[in-house]
C-alpha cells in the first residue's frame, strides 16, 4: 500500500495527518487503519504483515513503546531506543474470518517540532508508518482452528541482552527505559 497517495486515506480512518512523501504520521496517541480483504468464498484467510514504523525523533529519549493491536488482538509491542534504528520492519501473522480487518495503534509519547524548537509545525507528532505491505492467502478447511486465531504478543526493538520475558514485567510496571 502506497501511504503516500491520496488514496491511502481510504485506509487511515482514524487519527492520522495527510500522507507525505516517505509515509504518514500519526497525529496523537491513538490512531485506526482498516484494511479490506477479499475472502475469496474462503471462511478464513491468513494476513503476512509487514509495516515499517518509527516515532518522532523529538520523543526517542523516552523510550516510547508503539502498542498495535489487530481485530482487538493485542498483536506486539515496538520498542524504541536511541541505541537503536528508529526506522523498525515488523512483521506478524493473523488469521480473519470478515471482509474487513481493523488495526489500532496505541504510542506512548507523542511530540510537537514546534514544541521542540525544531520548526514552525506545531503538528502533534507520535509514530510513522513508513510502509506497509499485505498477502492474503486461504486457510485450508482442515486447519482452521479457533485457537489458531489467538496471537502470542510479540516484542520488536529488542537489543541482544534485554531478555524477552523480563520486558513485560518491566512494560507493565511502567520500566520501560
Amino acid at each position: 500500500i502506497d501511504l503516500s497517495q491520496p488514496a491511502a486515506w481510504h485506509y487511515l480512518v482514524e487519527g492520522f495527518h495527510a500522507p507525505e512523501a516517505w509515509g504518514v504520521w500519526s497525529s496523537g496517541k491513538y490512531a485506526k487503519l482498516i484494511l479490506p480483504v477479499d475472502l475469496a468464498g474462503a471462511a478464513e484467510v491468513e494476513l503476512n504483515i509487514s509495516m515499517v514504523v518509527k516515532v518522532f525523533p523529538g520523543v526517542v529519549a523516552h523510550a516510547p513503546v508503539l502498542q498495535i493491536t489487530m481485530d482487538g488482538k493485542v498483536i506486539g509491542f515496538v520498542l524504541f531506543r536511541t541505541s537503536a534504528k528508529n526506522e523498525q520492519q515488523i512483521n506478524f501473522t493473523g488469521r480473519i474470518k470478515k471482509p474487513v480487518c481493523q488495526f489500532e495503534f496505541n504510542i506512548s509519547h507523542t511530540g510537537s517540532p514546534a514544541f521542540l524548537s525544531q520548526s514552525g509545525d506545531h503538528r502533534e507528532l507520535g509514530f510513522g508508518l513508513c510502509a506497509l505491505s499485505v498477502a492474503v492467502s486461504s486457510v485450508m478447511e482442515d486447519m482452521q482452528d479457533e485457537s489458531s486465531t489467538q496471537i502470542a504478543g510479540k516484542f520488536w526493538g529488542l537489543s541482544e541482552n534485554e531478555a524477552v520475558d523480563e520486558v513485560p514485567k518491566r512494560a507493565h510496571e511502567g520500566k520501560m527505559a
